[in-house]
C-alpha cells in the first residue's frame, strides 16, 4: 500500500470520527432544547463535561487532518507535482485547527449557568 493511499483511508477513518463529534453536538443542542422545557435528559453538569471532551475529540480530529494536508503537501514538494489549491488547503487546517483551540477554551472557561452550544457546535 502506498503512502496516499494510506493517507486517504486515514482521511476517511477522521472523517467519520467527526460525524460522530457532530452528531453528539446535536444530542446536546437538543438537551438544551429539552432544558428550556425542563424535561432534560442530560444534567448541566455532565453536559459541559460531554461538550468539553467532544471539542477535545474535534481539535484531535482537525490536528489529524491538518497532518494529512501537510503530508500531502510534502509529498508534491518532493515529487514536483504540486495540485492546485494544496497550499491553501494547508493554510486552512491551521486555521481551523486555531479556531477549534478558541471553542475549546470558551467551552472550558464559560460559567455553569451559561449555555454554550448556542455557538458554533463543531467548525
Amino acid at each position: 500500500m502506498n503512502r496516499k493511499e494510506e493517507l486517504l483511508k486515514l482521511n476517511i477513518i477522521t472523517s467519520l470520527f467527526f460525524i460522530g463529534t457532530i452528531l453528539i453536538s446535536c444530542i446536546l443542542s437538543y438537551n438544551d432544547i429539552k432544558r428550556i422545557h425542563n424535561n432534560e435528559f442530560i444534567n448541566k453538569k455532565d453536559s459541559k463535561n460531554i461538550n468539553i471532551s467532544n471539542r477535545v475529540l474535534a481539535l484531535i480530529l482537525l490536528i489529524i487532518f491538518g497532518y494529512i494536508n501537510y503530508t500531502s503537501y510534502k509529498e508534491e514538494q518532493m515529487t514536483k507535482t504540486i495540485v492546485s489549491g494544496t497550499k491553501t488547503q494547508l493554510i486552512a487546517s491551521g486555521l481551523t485547527i486555531i479556531s477549534a483551540i478558541l471553542v475549546l477554551y470558551v467551552a472550558i472557561t464559560a460559567n455553569d449557568n451559561q449555555d454554550i452550544n448556542i455557538e458554533n457546535p463543531d467548525i
